[in-house]
């Protein structure tokens, strides 16, 4: 909570200033206010001096608007303030889910990321505004009190500061007993909706295989912990309210008893005794509030760890003003003892090779050899673990990520859609982008083949992820978003698996000749495509077994001959 805290401070001071000034007036006023009313009554009691006893009355709704003014004003700066704190939040938050390297993300799970931005979030904003807007108040009224107190009797203002440092230090402990109860109530909770979600997304499978009593076994298992765990944090918790109320009354006995005290030994007169409760009672309304906030400082208190979490990536994400140098080497593309670890397993492993510049190469190897791993790492989606990555003699680490994205363009394996339209899934709102060029690569993918008017399809809502596409559609839009991009570098991660084989080759020569001055790397199972290749990668188990061309690996590369099958496909 400490680094939003300083963050909160470091933002927002300039509105806080007069928030502050502003609940200052209210509070003078609404005291002043209180002393007012007791005045008035006293002089209408003794029916005397009613040219002065008009004046007060006038006084006292000059007041009254002065206070409704000031409170109008503490409200509208604290909901400004928690409303711009919960955008700058939330804008961090999607920053660094753009940003920062994938598997950081992807240890937060998607629910937990959306959770952060919208339940999260929501409690934050909803805190800050009752602290502000509300809970401000009491330092003031407290202050005021007391410096009144002391003027009517130095006495009573020593005991009222004396109770007052109890009361608080009682609500402070009631606050960190609740705050640990909380958080073990959060983690069994947490527990029943992984278990739920699980369930949800598995259901299918739970069916199939006759797993439903098991599934139903471990959900009621979490149900009864989560039960007897939300009992004894009832139990546990639900005094403290009496037990505050008690407490706040005994404060009031206390008051009363010292305040007749000093009215027998004649040091206050009974109009002071009137406004005295009267202050006290504001002073006490005040403080009520603080059970309520509190309450939600649990809450936020958990809810600011798991944004934090989040937050703390930020500092993955400075970089170094580095600046791209366009060499002329023939490498465009470098591994140098690669090595990459997803958790503590080995994906790949000591890779070493390049790719020449306007080279087409392909990438292949049995399923979970690393393929797909190699073009993620060149893309800057996850950092190596060991070794380095240049582009055109630049280490990818040193370049900025706008620098880096710029030299490629990577169709990926799974095809992820927008809830947009088609035209905006292919350019994502790159207006450089112009019709001829989204007709061309619609020629190349072969979507012209699938619809029949282009324009009018560019135009077609897409909901999310496609799923109002057929597959075959999707990839061929998948293949398009990545040859209107600009670029020196051009991934394919086994994304012509969609066209039947026939088709594959034909596709794949139409976009290799519009890509003639630029460098293809393509994950393929198909053989007329490495037939066609200047260079194949053969992995094994994320290494690298031999480098060569088609020709080459089938005479020389036992394990390359055992992938190919007879009627030309890969055993992958």
């Amino acid at each position: 909570m400490k680094m939003l805290l300083k963050y909160f401070l470091k933002t927002q001071w300039k509105k806080i200033i007069p928030l502050i000034i502003f609940q200052f007036i209210a509070t003078s006023s609404q005291f002043y206010g209180i002393y007012l009313v007791g005045k008035i009554l006293n002089l209408a009691l003794k029916g005397k001096n009613l040219e002065l006893l008009g004046k007060n009355e006038i006084i006292l709704i000059v007041a009254t608007i002065i206070t409704i003014l000031a409170l109008l004003a503490v409200y509208y700066i604290a909901v400004n303030i928690a409303s711009s704190t919960g955008y700058n939040i939330r804008k961090r938050l999607f920053h660094v889910y753009a940003n920062a390297p994938i598997g950081e993300i992807q240890k937060f799970k998607s629910t937990g990321l959306m959770s952060r931005t919208t339940r999260g979030m929501f409690t934050m904003r909803n805190f800050i505004f009752n602290v502000l807007g509300f809970s401000s108040l009491i330092p003031f009224v407290f202050l005021i009190m007391y410096l009144e107190l002391n003027y009517m009797s130095s006495f009573l203002g020593t005991v009222y500061l004396i109770l007052m440092a109890m009361l608080l230090v009682f609500v402070y402990i009631i606050v960190r007993y609740a705050c640990d109860h909380y958080f073990g109530l959060k983690k069994t909770f947490a527990g029943i909706n992984f278990l739920f979600r699980q369930g949800a997304l598995m259901f299918d499978n739970v069916r199939l295989n006759n797993k439903q009593k098991y599934e139903k076994e471990a959900f009621q298992g979490a149900i009864e912990t989560s039960y007897n765990t939300s009992l004894n944090y009832s139990k546990r918790t639900s005094y403290f309210y009496p037990l505050f109320l008690i407490i706040f009354n005994l404060f009031i006995v206390v008051m009363i008893i010292f305040t007749t005290r000093e009215v027998i030994s004649v040091r206050m007169d009974m109009l002071e005794v009137v406004i005295f409760f009267q202050w006290v009672l504001f002073t006490l309304g005040s403080i009520k509030t603080l059970p309520t906030i509190f309450n939600s400082l649990t809450k936020v208190n958990g809810t600011s760890k798991r944004i934090e979490e989040v937050l703390i990536l930020e500092d993955m994400l400075e970089e170094e003003d580095y600046e791209f140098k366009n060499n002329d080497n023939q490498n465009i593309i470098e591994f140098n003892d690669v090595s990459f670890k997803y958790g503590t397993e080995d994906v790949i492993s000591d890779m070493t090779f390049n790719v020449e510049k306007e080279s087409t190469i392909a990438i292949v190897g049995k399923t979970a050899s690393g393929k797909s791993t190699v073009l993620s790492l060149l893309n800057g989606l996850y950092p190596c673990t060991n070794g380095e990555i240049k582009i055109d003699g630049n280490d990818i680490n040193q370049i900025k990520s706008k620098d880096l994205k710029s030299k490629l363009s990577f169709a990926t394996q799974k095809s992820f859609l927008f809830n947009d339209t088609v035209k905006t899934n292919i350019t994502l709102n790159n207006d450089s982008i112009n019709t001829d060029e989204i007709h061309l690569s619609a020629e190349l993918s072969g979507l012209d083949e699938c619809v029949d008017d282009i324009d009018d399809f560019l135009e077609f809502k897409v909901n999310e992820k496609g799923v109002n596409l057929s597959t075959s559609i999707k990839s061929r839009l998948n293949i398009m978003r990545c040859l209107v991009k600009k670029a020196d570098i051009y991934l394919f991660d086994n994304v012509f698996n969609t066209y039947d084989k026939n088709s594959q080759y034909k596709m794949f020569k139409k976009i290799k000749e519009h890509l003639k001055n630029k460098t293809i790397i393509l994950v393929t199972d198909n053989i007329e495509i490495l037939e066609n290749m200047d260079k194949i990668i053969l992995l094994d188990d994320g290494k690298i077994s031999t480098i060569g061309t088609h020709s080459e690996l089938i005479e020389n590369s036992e394990y390359y001959k055992n992938l190919v099958n007879t009627d030309k496909g890969m055993l992958l």
